[in-house]
């Protein structure tokens, strides 16, 4: 299985959000301490890949470069061309682990595919339309590769913000090659408190939010909770600590 993030940076001279520009600041660096997060967590190097439109390099592990067509209607449309791109062009047959930059793994995936499936994604809580999947954690074969052609099209011909309802839209006529994760998967901000409860634990992963005031999500408690109980949290809750020190987050 490969380890991907796909990470496009936007034009920050471009940019007037200051929840981006804060992103786009700790993304490079946010992307290294995911590299060290993917070695403790016992990926090897070669099955970790970083697509970006920048030069990513950090403890043996460098990024792919790869310069997309610029979308400013949509900065959800990045993901999907990029994984296009890795089964297409550096023709990647191997299953694929896909996450946001910013979600991060605290324990073994312990992930396989049933049979009939090629896709799994996280239904659950996540989404105020009930049934969308959220793409934030996606394990994918190859053969996937059309719902993310079709998902793309949809977006680029209707200028769609989210790759999510796109994703659905493909799926929901052919769900059944698709397996619904745990929330354990994917924890995260929306309706936090019932993902949480909801999830078997341990948790395998979660998202990471720092606010513009540059505290980090009260969850990030649940993630020290459980690192006082299981060695691979505690190992990604260390190297978190030092990157929120680096940059003075409050958690």
């Amino acid at each position: 299985m490969k380890n991907v993030i796909v990470y496009h940076f936007p034009i920050i001279e471009e940019e007037k959000d200051p929840k981006i520009i804060l992103q786009t600041k700790m993304a490079e660096d946010f992307l290294n301490y995911q590299i060290d997060i993917s070695l403790a967590m016992g990926w090897k190097k070669e099955d970790i890949i970083i697509l970006s439109n920048k030069k990513i390099k950090h403890n043996g592990v460098e990024s792919v470069f790869y310069e997309w067509k610029e979308y400013p209607f949509s900065r959800f449309v990045y993901k999907p061309l990029g994984l296009i791109y890795i089964i297409k062009e550096l023709g990647i047959k191997d299953d694929i682990w896909s996450h946001d930059w910013d979600l991060f793994q605290v324990d073994d995936l312990n992930y396989t595919f049933p049979l009939g499936k090629d896709l799994a994604l996280y239904y659950g809580h996540y989404a105020r339309v009930s049934g969308k999947p959220n793409t934030g954690c996606v394990f994918m074969k190859s053969s996937a590769i059309d719902v993310l052609e079709k998902s793309v099209k949809m977006q680029i011909e209707r200028k769609g913000l989210a790759d999510e309802a796109f994703f659905w839209l493909v799926l929901k006529t052919q769900k059944e090659r698709s397996d619904e994760l745990d929330a354990r998967y994917n924890i995260g901000r929306t309706a936090f408190k019932k993902r949480y409860n909801d999830a078997k634990k341990p948790i395998i992963c979660f998202h990471l939010k720092v606010t513009k005031r540059g505290k980090v999500r009260t969850y990030f408690p649940y993630v020290l909770k459980q690192a006082k109980i299981n060695q691979n949290t505690l190992k990604v809750a260390n190297i978190l600590k030092d990157f929120f020190n680096k940059y003075e987050f409050e958690y």
